[in-house]
């Protein structure tokens, strides 16, 4: 459909960013921030056989989303959280950064999908990584090779979008949709437009 087809871009980017995280089978996850692209990104992990799976988020519906989505355990952002093998940043709460460098596990991964501006600085422990070994990873955008699984993804139902399109707008109310977009509220993930609604 036209409404799946939409999520191809997304995906993509979710796919680059999994492909450098591999390999992902029965590795734990924490994923740092519920909204559209942390969902997608439990979606494929689950796919790919990682787990287990922990979310988190400030919005209780956001993380019912990621319990729907495939999460294991969900928690509010801010409450202690499990050291994972795969720590994913899906939000630009620096404090959410800051609190992943202290979630991976010995040898794990951090994915850096999102950031919280241009000029923002991360302290890292030198010494402690030193030890452990862990990977700092950074994945922005998608290759055509990437959206192409992506659109195979979805095309196969391995990673099912059609339940994450949370609000519907005709052409004249693009303003009203826009709104929503830049100021998302409660069950707020995939606002699509339809020209012909």
């Amino acid at each position: 459909s036209f409404e799946a087809g939409s999520f191809v871009e997304p995906l993509g980017c979710v796919v680059r960013s999994v492909r450098k995280m591999a390999p992902l089978e029965g590795q734990s996850v924490l994923v740092m921030g519920s909204g559209l692209a942390g969902l997608l990104h439990i979606r494929l992990m689950r796919a790919r056989g990682a787990g287990p799976i922990c979310a988190t988020d400030t919005n209780p519906q956001r993380l019912e989303a990621a319990s729907r989505s495939g999460a294991d355990e969900v928690r509010l952002a801010g409450q202690p959280l499990p050291n994972a093998d795969r720590v994913v940043v899906c939000t630009g709460a620096a404090a959410a950064a800051r609190q992943a460098l202290d979630c991976v596990a010995r040898g794990g991964h951090v994915m850096f999908f999102a950031a919280n501006g241009p000029d923002e600085r991360l302290e890292i422990p030198l010494t402690r990584y030193w030890t452990t070994q862990p990977s700092l990873l950074f994945s922005y955008g998608a290759a055509p090779r990437d959206l192409s699984e992506a659109l195979d993804l979805i095309a196969s139902g391995a990673v099912c979008v059609d339940d994450l399109v949370t609000h519907r707008f005709p052409l004249e109310r693009i303003r009203e949709a826009f709104d929503l977009f830049e100021n998302p509220r409660d069950t707020a993930l995939k606002i699509v437009i339809q020209p012909n609604l």
